[in-house]
């Protein structure tokens, strides 16, 4: 039997319902249960990257694990790792969303899937993990994708994953997709994790709202360059496959990539002020 098709054996839902709830209210809660629950998800998150490398294993095309955090474009490489919400990170979540369980917050066990794609091919692939999911045993595997419709500028294709063990996330994204959500993490280490709340009414200083703004408009204009070369290397024609336009299209990602590494390495610098001025 898959992990992910087991019951809980150290706790039960009802009891991290509990806890979440004092968590939420700043009352006491029961350490035991949060530990088991935090180390569960830790197997979740396993099971889940396990099934995804089988699954990237078995693909046509070849792919291969990126030696370094960061994937670059055409590249052929890929990164996939895991996280469990820290404790600080949980109790923020909670309070902002006074009226979800812990036990169906879907990220508490998130998991990245950073690879060298086009946008077909991320749609392709998301399909892929998804099938192989619900093979493995899932229950329901949510698909919601937010290219065209960013959160706060945000990028990307996540599946919600629903199964007896419990509720996880993963985010399927293309090289510029996980490279500008990096930018914009550190953008939040520097004027506040409230910039990724802004469209819920969060509220930032003026500094940091011309940031965002700006950081915006690099998403936007992003995507533009990741739809052109979707389109520029959409299946075609023998004799078309080495159009001119095709170098041009992978010069463009190329330049757009290397524009968010500027910014990203700007932004990394003003954090490193920030902390020196502390």
């Amino acid at each position: 039997m898959n992990f992910i098709t087991s019951k809980p054996q150290d706790f039960s839902w009802n009891k991290v319902h509990k806890v979440g709830s004092n968590m939420r209210k700043g009352l006491p809660y029961d350490e035991d249960i949060l530990e088991s629950f935090l180390e569960h998800q830790v197997y979740l998150s396993t099971e889940i990257m396990d099934i995804c490398k089988a699954a990237m294993n078995s693909l046509i095309k070849p792919y291969s694990t990126s030696e370094t955090p960061d994937v670059e474009p055409d590249s052929g490489a890929y990164v996939l790792s895991a996280r469990v919400k820290t404790l600080p990170t949980l109790k923020e979540k909670l309070v902002r969303m006074p009226t979800y369980p812990l036990e169906n917050i879907l990220d508490v066990s998130g998991i990245r899937f950073d690879c060298d794609l086009t946008l077909s091919e991320q749609t392709n692939i998301s399909d892929t993990f998804r099938n192989c999911l619900l093979i493995a045993g899932a229950d329901k595997v949510e698909i919601q994708d937010m290219r065209e419709n960013p959160h706060s500028g945000y990028r990307a294709v996540h599946l919600h994953i629903h199964c007896t063990a419990g509720r996880a996330e993963l985010q399927v994204r293309t090289a510029l997709q996980a490279q500008w959500a990096n930018m914009y993490e550190t953008a939040a280490d520097v004027f506040g994790r409230n910039i990724r709340y802004l469209e819920f009414g969060a509220e930032v200083d003026d500094t940091a709202i011309k940031t965002v703004e700006r950081l915006h408009k690099i998403s936007d204009a992003v995507y533009q360059s990741e739809l052109l070369m979707d389109k520029a290397h959409a299946p075609q024609p023998q004799d078309l496959q080495t159009a001119p336009w095709h170098q041009e299209t992978r010069q463009l990602r190329r330049k757009a990539y290397d524009l968010l590494r500027s910014e990203l390495d700007y932004l990394k610098q003003l954090r490193a002020d920030s902390n020196l001025g502390k």
